[in-house]
């Protein structure tokens, strides 16, 4: 076991929206397993903003020797129709969902292919069921999925290992932060369900950075 700690200390895994939610759960149980795990975010330091492109690339060109990557930012704002819908909320939505993977894919390429890591994109159920006031958000997580297949294809045969994890609704502050502090609308909208933990979800990203390499 010690000699297995020594190994994964090394390798350093970047978690981007690792600062709350499942991000810090994946945070906490990797650091636990002996992963050097960064939790990144808006609240972090250095701050990183997947919205502004220059924090995230600044990222990638300071960090080194980055074994692999987890993209769990993401956010949803109400859940209204469209044509009740703030457009800049909207925009904002499709932002951080899809845009900042994109970005991340773009910045994290090179450090990946050095490392032979992995890219695991935490998505949402949401990228297959869609429900009434959740056009944005739940557009954004089919085209994130879409992305990440397209992905898989465009890395093929590099070494990179890519992998989508579309979770059900978590134990975590998303929907307090989707209904501006409403704790009981977030209440209200997992009624009746065992939500994930952070910590549940911190354990398969764990089993996935396990894997022997050829998978």
């Amino acid at each position: 076991m010690k000699t297995k700690n020594k190994q994964m200390i090394n390798k350093k895994v970047l978690v981007i929206g690792g600062t709350s939610g499942f991000g810090l759960g994946i945070v906490k149980i990797l650091n636990k397993n002996g992963y050097n795990a960064i939790g990144l975010g808006t609240t972090s330091s250095p701050k990183v903003d997947v919205i502004d492109s220059n924090s995230l690339k600044e990222l990638f060109n300071k960090q080194t020797n980055i074994h692999s990557v987890v993209y769990a930012a993401g956010i949803a704002i109400g859940k209204n129709y469209v044509s009740d819908k703030s457009i800049i909320e909207m925009e904002k939505v499709i932002q951080v969902n899809t845009i900042g993977l994109l970005k991340t894919l773009r910045y994290s390429y090179d450090s990946l292919l050095k490392s032979k890591g992995n890219f695991i994109y935490i998505g949402s159920i949401a990228s297959q069921l869609s429900y009434v006031g959740g056009a944005d958000y739940c557009g954004s997580k089919a085209a994130s999925t879409t992305i990440m297949e397209t992905i898989r294809k465009e890395w093929l045969g590099t070494g990179i290992k890519t992998s989508t994890i579309e979770s059900g609704l978590g134990n975590t502050n998303f929907l307090e932060r989707r209904y501006n502090g409403d704790k009981a609308k977030a209440k209200l909208h997992h009624q009746g369900i065992k939500a994930i933990e952070p910590n549940d979800m911190g354990e398969l990203v764990l089993s996935i950075l396990s894997l022997p390499e050829h998978l």
